[in-house]
């Protein structure tokens, strides 16, 4: 038997509950209180990085809050070799503990908006790329104050996600994680359950390109106007489109 197996036999394993910090990025519409979207970046992102990225894209009706992951590591910058740090939201560790450190996360940063004044009830898109995309679903899924789902290059829901709200999938033609085939196919399964669903597949690979921030852009842009006078969303700078 070896060392690890041999300690986990004789050890008694406990699991205690702590308060964990929340760092969290704040980008304020002109206008507030605000329709509110909520980004997550992937593994190994940080909140300033993500926050640079859909700051430059999202509609001005918007409130952006950027929300770092508890999960910190370090990685040599491309350039200078330097170490610097990086997050991430443990969803390659317990997959359980990680559901609930984001669903206690989403929920401080989305009731700490409200306290401020900063978003408006039920007006609340997350947006999330890679790891954070699956845990995102989770959350929406269960939490009726979120109206909308933007998904880039990351998993797709399972059953315990029984209703989801409006939903824009984004996708690299050459992911090679979450390929475009599996990722259409998939939204088809999950159609009946979404209050909408639109896939684009773009050019790239598994990546948040111009081409997919843009058609986020056209898509948050269409959820804030007024259902009565909503025109079809209809994608831009795409590759292709599969819609479900």
């Amino acid at each position: 038997m070896s060392l690890s197996r041999r300690l986990r036999s004789d050890a008694e394993q406990h699991t205690l509950s702590i308060r964990i910090p929340v760092v969290f990025l704040v980008r304020r519409s002109q206008t507030t209180p605000s329709p509110l979207l909520v980004a997550l970046h992937g593994y190994g992102g940080t909140a300033a990085a993500m926050l640079h990225r859909v700051g430059q894209v999202a509609p001005s009706a918007y409130s952006i809050i950027s929300v770092q992951g508890p999960h910190q590591h370090t990685r040599a910058n491309r350039r200078s070799g330097a170490q610097t740090a990086v997050f991430g939201w443990g969803v390659t560790g317990d997959i359980e503990a990680a559901r609930a450190a984001h669903t206690q996360i989403i929920d401080a940063v989305i009731r700490w908006a409200h306290r401020s004044g900063v978003c408006i009830d039920q007006e609340v898109v997350l947006t999330g790329f890679s790891e954070s995309v699956g845990l995102n679903y989770l959350y929406a899924g269960t939490h009726r104050r979120v109206s909308g789902l933007v998904a880039i290059c990351g998993d797709l829901p399972h059953s315990d996600c029984p209703r989801l709200p409006n939903v824009l999938l984004l996708a690299g033609a050459a992911d090679p994680l979450f390929p475009a085939p599996l990722v259409a196919s998939r939204a088809n399964e999950i159609r009946h359950r979404c209050s909408s669903i639109e896939v684009v597949i773009c050019e790239g690979g598994h990546e948040i390109t111009d081409s997919m921030l843009k058609n986020a852009s056209e898509w948050l842009a269409h959820m804030t106007a007024p259902r009565t006078a909503r025109p079809p969303f209809r994608q831009t700078h795409s590759r292709r489109r599969q819609a479900p």
